[in-house]
């Protein structure tokens, strides 16, 4: 009997480690929710980036959905030139797990995405948030030459310096960036629930893609890009899902707690 309760222990103990029973499993969910409630070491987070949203909120919101404690510790830009020889590959966000350090913004979000049970393990599920947050990264690739132009154009005056990003910012406005937003708005189109990965719940690649937009629907034009490029007539079903990422409770609360920069 001591052997059997002991192994049921064991038992229980990698149960509740190993991932997600897959949703397909009926038996699962009770299951799910009774293991899920029990206590648990959790693990000490550290996450730093600047004091803005930028590539780090996706990753906070992930937290914060998941109700899972963590430091959010902001870096002034006027801090980051003493900061920066002492992060892991002189970029950020970094996250320090129990005093180990690591890098690389995706690989952080998923991190958090598995903590917070917002990313699947069902691979189709996972496949379909991969394939979104893919898309929206295309974005900031098109875009990067734009972030990039006072070194491109450098020795140049401000005034031609100026001329040139709005060249370049028209070209990706008007070619480049509509046949991305239109296959994410197709996704969410095509999503029964308006979750952009067509699961029943949110999932980092909604955090992930909503983040972009809003990045496109205000802040981008600092860079050079024009107004308007994404509104209801263009792209209703995307700013419909910003809202919905916005309504879920813990991260309206978040954002009422740490308003926009």
């Amino acid at each position: 009997m001591a052997r059997y309760i002991a192994s049921a222990g064991v038992g229980a103990v990698i149960g509740y480690c190993m991932p997600k029973i897959s949703t397909f499993t009926p038996a699962a969910k009770p299951v799910e929710d009774a293991l899920g409630s029990l206590p648990f070491p959790k693990p000490s987070l550290s996450l730093m980036y600047f004091d803005l949203t930028g590539r780090a909120e996706a990753i906070r919101q992930a937290f914060v959905l998941g109700g899972i404690p963590f430091e959010d510790k902001r870096v002034a830009f006027s801090d980051w030139a003493k900061v920066k020889p002492t992060t892991r590959s002189g970029q950020m966000p970094e996250i320090k797990i129990d005093g180990r350090v690591y890098s690389q913004s995706m690989a952080i979000l998923r991190y958090a995405g598995k903590l917070a049970r917002l990313y699947p393990t069902d691979p189709v599920d996972a496949l379909a948030v991969d394939e979104a947050i893919a898309i929206a990264n295309e974005m900031e690739s098109a875009v990067s030459i734009l972030f990039s132009m006072d070194l491109i154009c450098k020795g140049m005056s401000d005034k031609d310096k100026a001329k040139r990003k709005v060249v370049v910012g028209e070209a990706l406005a008007e070619d480049k960036l509509p046949p991305i937003f239109a296959r994410l708005e197709q996704l969410v189109r095509e999503s029964p629930s308006g979750w952009i990965a067509g699961t029943s719940g949110p999932t980092v690649a909604d955090l992930v893609v909503a983040g972009t937009v809003e990045f496109f629907s205000g802040p981008a034009v600092r860079y050079g890009l024009k107004e308007g490029l994404v509104t209801k007539a263009t792209y209703p079903g995307l700013l419909a899902l910003v809202d919905q990422v916005h309504a879920l409770p813990a991260v309206a609360k978040w954002d009422a707690d740490h308003p926009s920069k």
